[in-house]
């Protein structure tokens, strides 16, 4: 272990001869100072290209973080807000999870409780989350194999 100077220094070392992009997956929870730590990458040699993936909430934090963050507005070349599943492909994992034997009602009724409501334009986007899907799907297993719903869905 080390600290951070370091190793950024044995990153820089190790990265010289090599065109990198570094992929931060969940990047909503990096903190400021860590986001302020990650620029030296893409400022100094070797000049590292940064993908930052995370919900939502990663474009709110550069919002609200707008003046703490000043050095990241001229950084940033693309930022892209993906979709959610659809409906139909909510209602396909669902059927393939479950099985067939669900009502179009309970169907929707899963939806529903997988459906986001973001932060974007004023909390007027919504989308279906695979994410939150797959929780209410595997929360629903738990309780039928627990015995406690009688074993139907």
């Amino acid at each position: 272990m080390g600290t951070v100077d370091r190793i950024l220094r044995n990153l820089r070392f190790d990265l010289s001869q090599r065109k990198v992009l570094l992929v931060f997956d969940e990047a909503q929870h990096l903190s400021i100072e860590c986001l302020e730590t990650l620029r030296e990458l893409l400022d100094q040699p070797p000049h590292c290209g940064l993908l930052f993936a995370g919900t939502h909430e990663l474009e709110e934090i550069f919002t609200r973080q707008a003046l703490e963050l000043e050095q990241w507005r001229s950084r940033f070349h693309a930022g892209q807000a993906l979709p959610g599943i659809s409906e139909e492909e909510a209602a396909t994992i669902v059927h393939s999870e479950l099985g067939l034997g669900l009502s179009q009602r309970k169907i929707q009724k899963l939806i529903s409780k997988s459906r986001i409501r973001a932060l974007r334009n004023g909390g007027q986007h919504s989308y279906v989350s695979a994410r939150r899907l797959f929780w209410v799907i595997r929360e629903l297993q738990s309780v039928a194999n627990a015995g406690t719903a009688g074993g139907a869905f």
